[in-house]
C-alpha cells in the first residue's frame, strides 16, 4: 500500500492550518493598520510603504498556500470520484503520532476535513 490518500490527507490538514494562520495574520495586520492608510501623511512614506509591502508579501503568501489547498482538495476528491465514495461518507485516517481526522465531500464537491482527537506521540520517537 503506497499511503497516497492518507499522505494527501496528511498535507490537507497542514495546508489547511497554514491557510487559517496566514489568514488571522493577514486580519492581524489589516486590523493594526490597513496598507495606505498613512499615504496622507507625506512625512512618513517610507513607512507607509514598508507597511503596504509587508502586507504584499502575506498576502502573496496566503495565496500560494491556498492555491495548494485547492489543488490537493481537487486531488482528494478525483481519488473520492474513482472509488464511487459518496458525497458526505466521512473517512477516518490519521498521521501517526500526531491526530486523527475526518475527511469529506459535501454535494458541492468541497472536501474538508476536522482533527477528531489529538495523539501522543509513541514513546521514544523524536517530534520535528
Amino acid at each position: 500500500m503506497t499511503g497516497e490518500f492518507s499522505n494527501l490527507c496528511a498535507r490537507f490538514y497542514r495546508l489547511k492550518t497554514q491557510v487559517f494562520a496566514q489568514d488571522n495574520y493577514l486580519k492581524q495586520l489589516l486590523a493594526n493598520e490597513p496598507p495606505g492608510s498613512n499615504l496622507h501623511n507625506t512625512g512618513k512614506p517610507d513607512n507607509s510603504i514598508g507597511k503596504t509591502r509587508k502586507y504584499q508579501a502575506a498576502k502573496a503568501k496566503f495565496d500560494d498556500i491556498y492555491k495548494k489547498y485547492e489543488k490537493v482538495a481537487d486531488d482528494i476528491l478525483v481519488i473520492m470520484t474513482h472509488f464511487n465514495i459518496p458525497r458526505m461518507a466521512i473517512i477516518t485516517g490519521e498521521i501517526p503520532g500526531e491526530l486523527t481526522y475526518e475527511v469529506w465531500a459535501n454535494q458541492k464537491n468541497e472536501v474538508y476535513i476536522v482533527k477528531s482527537k489529538d495523539l501522543q506521540p509513541e514513546p521514544g520517537c523524536l517530534t520535528v
